[in-house]
């Protein structure tokens, strides 16, 4: 369930667009390569079939979540930078 959780948590931070929170959560909580690449691979052919204008908000929700990936990226190095020095601070003392 805490992964679920810490999945959900990333995808809404990513994207509002509801067909790509779908896909990176089946993507994210896929047990085996395998999972993922038939999920992948289902989704894309979804959206061969869908109309322009969907495919364009698609296409537009995608690059919104890559420039959020980078953001959250950013977010989860500082985290993990003031844990360690938290974690220093503390042997010192």
């Amino acid at each position: 369930m805490e992964k679920y959780i810490n999945v959900n948590r990333l995808v809404n931070r990513l994207t509002d667009n509801e067909a790509l929170k779908t896909y990176y959560t089946l993507i994210l909580m896929a047990d085996t390569q395998e999972a993922k690449m038939a999920t992948d691979k289902q989704f894309w052919q979804s959206f061969e079939m869908t109309n322009p204008t969907a495919k364009a908000a698609i296409r537009l929700a995608f690059q919104e979540a890559e420039r959020n990936l980078l953001a959250e990226t950013k977010r989860l190095r500082q985290d993990v930078t003031d844990y360690q020095s938290a974690i220093k601070l503390k042997i010192a003392a």
